[in-house]
């Protein structure tokens, strides 16, 4: 058993705590990034970047909504804990991990881990392939208030849309009527030859536990791509988040 440095336990933990706030169960990390995907609402967690400081070469997690109250066990009793990991030395050298192990004050929990064999690498896509456009802020209030708006309407969506150089939200309810909110009375433009418009609809239900921790900090930032792709930065870890059709 080899323990795990600090630095890997924290981008575990944050990784496997976001994913299973969007229902995301399958998590890849290898010294290339992280990717996961939630396949029903195409909400991806992507963050490439060099992680050789990792102790092993790939970890596969097929079963975050197991793994991750395992963790918030740990954490919410305040247990000082330590990761440590059980490796596999593949053919080529790859060092796979086989179990992860949580282990602080007298306890511990041994975790198996997926063979990243079965997974079809090419369905987590290491980057999105789709230009980041339009960047403003959302603060805490606007987000109480939209959270309030969406349960008063009966409403399931939010726009996101851009007018007179301002951004709002509006949510619809199945009788037309509409709450519509000023989120920002301005946004930067991320590219020369952006357009001078944007109109995206989101399920709140599936951004709103993602906007709640982003906004931790009173105001946070919202970057939509060309296509609509939400781009949320949280604790590090960049969430990216598909409009609705």
């Amino acid at each position: 058993m080899n323990k795990l440095s600090s630095e890997t336990r924290d981008l575990i933990a944050f990784a496997v705590k976001y994913c299973n706030l969007l229902k995301i169960d399958s998590l890849l990390i290898d010294k290339t990034g992280i990717r996961a995907k939630q396949d029903e609402f195409a909400v991806y967690l992507i963050e490439p970047g060099d992680f050789s400081f990792l102790e092993f070469d790939t970890l596969f997690i097929d079963r975050i909504t197991s793994l991750a109250p395992r963790v918030k066990m740990f954490e919410t009793s305040k247990i000082d804990y330590s990761f440590l990991v059980e490796t596999k030395e593949l053919d080529n050298d790859e060092l796979l991990v086989r179990q992860l192990v949580i282990k602080g004050g007298n306890t511990k929990i041994n975790f198996n881990c997926a063979n990243p064999a079965r997974l079809n690498k090419n369905s987590l896509p290491k980057k999105v392939n789709d230009k980041m456009v339009y960047e403003f802020n959302m603060d805490k209030q606007c987000l109480d208030v939209l959270n309030r708006g969406v349960s008063a309407m009966g409403a399931e969506e939010i726009k996101l849309y851009s007018e007179n150089d301002q951004v709002f939200a509006e949510v619809k309810d199945i009788e037309g009527d509409v709450l519509n909110q000023l989120v920002n009375s301005s946004y930067k433009t991320l590219i020369d030859d952006a357009e001078n418009s944007f109109s995206f609809k989101y399920k709140f239900k599936m951004i709103v536990p993602l906007l709640r921790e982003a906004c931790k900090n009173d105001e946070f930032s919202i970057v939509i791509s060309h296509r609509g792709i939400m781009k949320l930065n949280i604790n590090e870890l960049s969430m990216y988040i598909f409009p609705e059709l």
